[in-house]
């Protein structure tokens, strides 16, 4: 019996380049700022404080804007690179009808030079408290680029 399933070295060789695909996070908009500008914001005060940055003892309401909006994107950010979920709601959406969509963003984004899987980690979701653990990838902050006007 033939296996009609594609063979994963073979999607990511159709997909766009990662940039392309780095690109659909960073230009997304939220509240009139790019994505990328909240994960900087949240890389700088990493740099500055450390990675250990303590949000998760806070309340919802008390933790930063940039920091929220961050972590119900599904991203999760530290001193030199972040962290994107494999799966969550809101990459779903970043990615429907892309090449990327159903997950592939993840295949896409561990083809950009640096990146790599990393060990699950807990993520928010936008509609609750709740956070999952997740798989997922991480990038260096090296590789974002501002959006052109």
């Amino acid at each position: 019996m033939k296996n009609n399933h594609p063979n994963i070295i073979d999607l990511i060789r159709e997909l766009p380049a990662p940039e392309e695909c780095l690109y659909k996070i960073t230009d997304y908009e939220i509240r009139g700022k790019y994505l990328c500008d909240y994960i900087l914001e949240e890389a700088k005060k990493r740099q500055i404080y450390g990675d250990s940055f303590p949000y998760l003892g806070l309340d919802r309401e008390q933790q930063p804007t940039s920091y929220k909006i961050v972590s119900n994107c599904g991203i999760r950010v530290r001193a030199n690179y972040f962290l994107v979920a494999n799966n969550h709601p809101v990459l779903e959406d970043i990615y429907k009808d892309s090449p990327w969509e159903n997950g592939l963003w993840h295949l896409s984004l561990e083809q950009i030079e640096g990146a790599k899987k990393h060990v699950p980690l807990l993520f928010c979701t936008p509609e609750s408290d709740k956070q999952t653990r997740q798989r997922c990838v991480s990038v260096p902050l090296r590789h974002i680029v501002f959006p052109q006007f």
